[in-house]
């Protein structure tokens, strides 16, 4: 029998491999990218101030665009991703960041203590879990009271950059 999870974390590992930095902000000054995913990630959230002194939950971060953008609003970011992805390129792409934690692990067995976050943002992720529903409880338990909690997901007519759920615990 093939190894269908293996095969699903080796995908997305030469996927992010191939492409780790097309769409970080740093590679994209004074091209048509300039300021998307930072504008992206501000129409998910739905905060566009900083995040100082905050811990915040990049989950599914791929090579890790959206974790960079957590840490230029100055949280502190953990990248979790069920992909090889995390290991590939995110660890290169913030090899030497002490504000950035990567982890391979599931969206449906976060490694995360409960109401020990203060936000947590999925963007074009969970619906490629065999259970989107329990990985949306999952990431609402480990917000803090007065956390937020913010996904988006493919849709028929739009991209992966729709809301579809902004919660504020």
């Amino acid at each position: 029998m093939q190894d269908v999870s293996r095969d699903y974390t080796e995908s997305f590992k030469y996927q992010w491999r191939k492409w780790s930095r097309p769409q970080f902000e740093g590679d994209n000054v004074g091209t048509p990218l300039a300021g998307y995913t930072l504008k992206m990630w501000e129409r998910i959230a739905g905060i566009h101030d900083g995040l100082s002194g905050q811990v915040i939950l990049d989950l599914g971060s791929g090579p890790g665009r959206f974790t960079d953008i957590v840490r230029q609003k100055g949280a502190e970011c953990i990248g979790i991703d069920y992909s090889a992805a995390v290991v590939a390129c995110a660890a290169e792409n913030f090899v030497g960041d002490p504000g950035v934690c990567l982890c391979q692990a599931s969206a449906l067995n976060l490694p995360i203590k409960d109401e020990s976050l203060d936000g947590v943002f999925s963007t074009g992720v969970l619906h490629h879990t065999p259970d989107p529903f329990r990985g949306v409880q999952d990431a609402s338990k480990v917000i803090k009271p007065g956390g937020w909690l913010a996904l988006a997901v493919y849709g028929k007519d739009h991209g992966y950059d729709a809301v579809v759920l902004h919660l504020w615990r």
